[in-house]
């Protein structure tokens, strides 16, 4: 259970919390920008991030399976550990690199006002 609990602290969870995120700002989206191409092209942008975001989740459930197996094991192989967290953020500097680039994608298809009033809590 302790190793459970470890990997899931180093690998952060699962994805949840963002999908459910972007699914709002999708409603928001529909709700302030006017049907036109730019809304069009934003509801994609954010279909892309639900669908990086739901790959994400799937490499965490993935490596944590290895690695908890690994770690579990009576003779823990130091190699096949380190390869398998190498791999792991490998995965998440991209996961991030991909999801920054789509945030400024979408940046760019939204106005300053239409931005302020999708993702400002008020």
């Amino acid at each position: 259970m302790l190793i459970a609990l470890i990997t899931i602290l180093f690998l952060g969870g699962d994805m949840t919390g963002m999908l459910d995120y972007i699914s709002d700002s999708q409603d928001t989206v529909k709700a302030v920008m006017e049907k036109d191409d730019r809304r069009k092209e934003a509801l994609s942008t954010l279909k892309a991030m639900e669908k990086r975001a739901k790959a994400r989740n799937k490499v965490v459930n993935g490596a944590s399976k290895d690695i908890s197996r690994l770690l579990a094991q009576d003779r823990t192989d130091n190699a096949a550990v380190d390869a398998a967290w190498n791999s792991y953020f490998a995965e998440r500097d991209a996961y991030n690199s991909d999801m920054l680039d789509l945030r400024f994608q979408l940046k760019d298809q939204i106005t300053r006002e239409e931005w302020r009033q999708i993702f400002t809590d008020e």
